[in-house]
């Protein structure tokens, strides 16, 4: 992201956010009237995290950024930013449902099963590796579980606990 001096310093630069902050800065930008573009020629470094441990954690965060985002902007929460959150809904009543009937927790299982192996077929299709096709599935779960709960348990701290800035989204490791 490249942002002239002038510009940065007329919104305020950088927040105190310790995760978001540079989506918030974006969305500073446009409502104060500057253009925006997107440069398809710019070489991006981005940190990736190596292990799925410290990427579930990455994405939890994203997840938990979001609703401190929409808290400071309400127009910028989107349908698509639900998703993870009610898959990980799913998760939990297809889970409890097998208290109810073994009928449910098999359609449950079956649907997941559909999903996971249409992840799986798919990437390895356009990776042209069963293993890549493997990962995608740990990949995908780590990725929706942790950006939903994320989301959930910030929500839950900033709109029911009353909690200003919700959960600690320290510097991420």
């Amino acid at each position: 992201m490249g942002v002239r001096k002038k510009v940065f310093d007329s919104v305020g630069g950088y927040s105190s956010m310790t995760c978001g902050e540079d989506i918030d800065l974006s969305i500073r930008i446009i409502k104060a009237g500057y253009s925006v573009k997107l440069n398809p020629e710019a070489f991006v470094y981005h940190k990736r995290r190596s292990t799925f441990k410290s990427f579930f954690r990455q994405v939890f965060r994203f997840g938990a950024a979001r609703i401190n985002l929409f808290v400071r902007h309400n127009s910028e929460l989107k349908i698509t930013h639900l998703f993870p959150s009610a898959f990980v809904l799913f998760l939990v009543v297809g889970l409890l449902s097998g208290l109810v009937s073994a009928f449910f927790l098999k359609l449950f299982f079956v649907t997941l099963g559909g999903y996971v192996f249409i992840l799986m077929v798919h990437s390895t299709i356009q990776n042209k590796s069963i293993g890549v096709g493997l990962l995608c599935i740990v990949a995908s779960l780590l990725q929706l579980t942790g950006y939903g709960c994320g989301f959930l348990f910030n929500a839950f701290s900033v709109f029911i606990l009353g909690k200003k800035d919700g959960v600690d989204l320290g510097a991420s490791k």
